[in-house]
């Protein structure tokens, strides 16, 4: 590739760029998730909606920004990475399942996985399929990513009464994670990892949600 093409291929918001502004909501997000869990009638009485919802809200809009960023301002590099699809189509589910229990599609039978769930379910199959397509990006990181993800689901379900009222919170810290230790620690991209396929752009974006 001439250094031309590198040079528009990576024109824009990068790919670390866009790891931590991921990050960042991430953590943001599922800390306000824990504190609604921790004070379930204070959005009620703030702004007149249940916690669920307003949470579901928030994270849908989070999830909105990120693919804002990623369709208007990121780098090509990060828009024609192969893992930032499998995040989108994942995202894309977990926040469909979030909705239907919101507007009441889902069965009352299976509401209460239908929320936090997803997700977890989500950053473990993220991580490992970003693990194994991210070129020039720090592999490591994305495969604790999803293990710590499966350690968390397996606590949760194994120790509910023990990890309920911090799983939110350890939520977080396996969704960001993964994406700040690569921002930080993966190489520059270079002619060798310039193939617009999976190189300079693992990002999965926010995600997630209660």
């Amino acid at each position: 590739m001439s250094d031309a093409g590198r040079s528009d291929l990576h024109d824009g918001v990068g790919t670390n760029r866009f790891l931590v502004l991921g990050a960042l909501l991430g953590a943001i997000g599922w800390a306000a998730t824990q504190y609604v869990a921790w004070n379930p009638g204070v959005v009620l009485g703030a702004v007149g909606v249940e916690g669920t919802t307003a949470i579901v809200l928030g994270w849908l809009g989070a999830t909105l920004l990120m693919a804002t960023v990623g369709l208007t301002v990121a780098s090509r590099a990060v828009r024609y990475s192969p893992p930032l699809w499998i995040w989108t189509a994942l995202v894309g589910v977990a926040t469909a399942v979030n909705l239907s229990v919101v507007i009441g599609v889902a069965p009352r039978s299976v509401a209460r996985y239908a929320l936090w769930h997803p997700w977890i379910v989500a950053f473990a199959l993220g991580f490992a399929l970003t693990a194994i397509l991210a070129r020039g990006r720090n592999r490591l990181a994305y495969a604790a990513g999803s293990a710590g993800s499966l350690l968390v689901l397996a606590a949760a379900v194994t120790f509910p009464m023990a990890t309920g009222s911090v799983v939110f919170l350890l939520t977080g810290a396996v969704h960001a994670g993964p994406l700040l230790v690569d921002a930080y620690t993966a190489p520059p991209a270079t002619a060798a990892t310039d193939d617009v396929a999976p190189t300079d752009d693992a990002a999965p974006t926010t995600a997630r949600n209660p």
